[in-house]
Parts: C-alpha cells; structure tokens; sequence
C-alpha cells in the first residue's frame, strides 16, 4: 500500500515533498488521535486515580446531558442540526464508556432530552434511540425528571409524564441501599410548586410524607440522599447578589438569579425551588441534596447540617465550558461525600486544532509547498470523520 501511495502522490509532488508529507501526516495522526481518543482515557482514568474507591459504594452523578436536539439553538431538521447532535452524542459518549467501566451505579439529576416536553412522538422516539446509545453500558441507571423533561406546571402533560416514566422509571422514588445503610430519595421537583393539585405535585408530596412518617418511626434514621432536579431555596445567599464565590472555586457562571416566572397562576419557570418546597425536603433531615438545572457548580450548606451540591452539566454544548461529572461516596456510618471531576474541553480542543491548522498552512506557504496543504487537510478530516464514526460501531 506504501508503494502504491507513493506512485499516486508522485504525480502530484516530488519525492522530497513526498517524504515531508508522510512526516507530515505521522504527526497529524498523533494529534488528532491524541485528541479524540487518549484524552478521554486519561482524563477519565486520573480522576478515579486521584478519588480512589474508600466507600462502600459509589454512584456516578450525571448533570443535565440534555441531548441536543431541535430546541437547543431553534435548528431546523437537515445536516447542520444532524451534525450537531453527532458532536455531542459522541462527546458525552466517551466520557460515559470510559467512566461507566469504573462505576456500576449511575443517577441522573435531570434533563436528559433538551426538547423532551415539546417533543412529538417520533421526535422523543430518536431522542430515546439516542439515549441508549450515548449511554449505553451494563451499568444500574437512576433518573428524576427535569424540566426539560416534562415542563413545569404552567405546561404539564399527564400523557408526556406517562410516557417518561414508561422508559425511565418512576418519578418519584425511595432507593434502599443495604451496603451502606443509606436511602436515596429521588424527587420529582418539576411540579412540587405547583398551585394545583397536579398529578406530579401529589405524587411528590405523597412520596415526601411516607418518608417522613418512616424516618420518624425508627429509633436511629438511616442516612439520606435527596436527589431533585431543581435546587434548593438558600435562605441568606441573598446578601451576596449577583456575587457567586459562596458556591465555591468550581463554579464558572457569574450570577446566579432567585427568581420566578409565573403563567396563569401557574410556574412557567423557576431557578430555585419555594422556601415552602425547600423546608418540606429539609424537614426529613438529608445529609445531602443533590440537583442539577443550573449547569453549573454550587455548594451550600443549609442551617440544620445538610450539604447541598448542584452538578455541573455532563454536555460541552449546554453553555459551560468546562463539563464534568461527579462521583458520590457512601458508606456504613459515614456521612456521604462528592467528587468532581472535570471532563476535557471540547471547545479548547478545537480551539488547539485551529493554532495547528495555522501554524501547519504557514509553515508550508513559507517553503511554498502549496500542493501538499489541500492533501493534509484532506487527510485530516477524513482521519476526523473516521473516529468520529467509528463510535457508532
């Protein structure tokens, strides 16, 4: 195949320019494997290197992965927003296998489609497709419902909720784990403020009061993990105003606004959830709440000992620029803790790909080797479309 090569090349450029395109080529191979292959793989295995296993358990937290679709950027339906799904399937894609090979457990606080409560049936039914094969693995999934899901209560759809926890699972429930004594309490908060007595909202508070009633009835209650899409009320953030440095060095966004929307009387969008939902969740005594719906870091601890941490998103193309996961810890008479770990940057990889392009196109116009930049391009997004590909194997 060399020989071959080189005979088709030849008529083209001359033996000399042939030998510096091969060199040529060697090096790009390197980079873009580098890049779309061997970051994953150390990325994903440093981060469990540097959070070695200490718990009884561990569950993988996944924040609003959000599968771009026809809502995220108003696209319509042809190559473009194909092209754009691909990316991003493919990017979440990795980092999943990669991290799923080394925890079995897995929740997702929410918002797995981006259009899910507009979508139409054959609309959801790709979006599902795609699911299950971005986060395809052996591993025991967990999920609550996020907005972008099912609506909240000014667009509530009794048929879409069926229709999602047909596929999902409940969207309210209790996870017992026996190793590590601890219960998992997954809420559905897309409706818990809901001024009607919708059929989330009962569901929710039905759940919230059995609990209650459990935990008051034994001696010594077990320790518990409230999982909800929509975070916690912090009562006293709001001496801080638009200043986010109480959520902690992991956060990028710059503010973050305690407000509401309201619709007919209902909820058409909400940032945190009413001090009135944020006591009834508070009142069963959580050592952690876990959320997601921001997209970005925060960590606060509330007056009667619980630590809340909302998630980062899982997706480099849902406005942070620095995606990331994180790993919960739990064991036998130990409060539960979180790790983070951050995912690579899509955005600086291509980012890098560019100063490459540049400084490859100007160091061959210098030595005038015109020919050969159309041939490295070329070879460069045909090695790019095949590992891109290749995932769907």
């Amino acid at each position: 195949s060399y020989s071959f090569c080189t005979l088709l090349f030849s008529i083209f450029i001359s033996m000399r320019d042939l030998k510096r395109l091969w060199k040529l080529l060697g090096i790009l191979t390197a980079i873009v494997a580098f890049n779309e292959v061997a970051i994953y793989d150390i990325t994903i295995a440093s981060c469990f290197l540097k959070h070695p296993l200490s718990s009884d358990e561990r569950y993988l937290i996944i924040g609003d992965p959000q599968l771009t679709d026809f809502n995220s950027y108003g696209q319509r339906e042809g190559m473009i927003l194909r092209a754009t799904e691909l990316i991003s399937d493919v990017y979440m894609r990795r980092c999943y296998r990669r991290a799923s090979s080394y925890v079995r457990n897995v929740i997702f606080t929410g918002d797995i489609f981006d259009g899910g409560f507009k979508a139409n049936e054959q609309q959801w039914s790709n979006s599902l497709t795609r699911y299950k094969w971005v986060f395809r693995g052996p591993s025991r999934i967990l999920h609550v419902p996020g907005n972008h899901d099912l609506g909240y209560p000014a667009n509530e759809n009794p048929t879409k909720r069926e229709r999602w926890e047909r596929h999902f699972g409940p969207s309210n429930q209790l996870v017992t784990t026996e190793v590590s004594e601890t219960d998992i309490l997954l809420l559905d908060t897309t409706t818990i403020d809901s001024v009607m007595h919708s059929q989330g909202r009962v569901k929710t508070l039905s759940l919230l009061d059995e609990v209650r009633q459990n935990r008051s009835s034994q001696k010594q209650p077990r320790t518990l993990v409230v999982v909800t899409h929509i975070p916690l009320y912090k009562k006293g953030s709001e001496r801080y105003g638009t200043n986010t440095s109480w959520c902690g060095s992991l956060r990028h966004s710059s503010s973050i606004e305690m407000s509401n929307t309201v619709r007919s009387q209902q909820v058409a969008y909400q940032n945190y959830l009413s001090m009135e939902a944020t006591d009834e969740i508070l009142s069963l005594g959580p050592s952690l709440v876990i959320n997601g719906h921001d997209h970005d870091w925060c960590v606060w601890d509330h007056n009667n000992s619980t630590q809340e941490h909302t998630i980062g998103t899982f997706s480099w193309l849902q406005g942070n620029p620095y995606p990331s996961m994180s790993l919960l810890n739990l064991s036998k008479g130990k409060a539960p803790s979180i790790d983070v770990c951050l995912l690579p940057s899509q955005r600086l990889i291509y980012a890098f790909y560019g100063v490459v392009f540049v400084i490859t196109t100007s160091y061959l116009c210098r030595k005038r080797k015109f020919r050969i930049i159309p041939l490295a391009i070329l070879y460069s997004l045909a090695l790019f479309q095949f590992l891109i590909l290749s995932e769907r194997v």
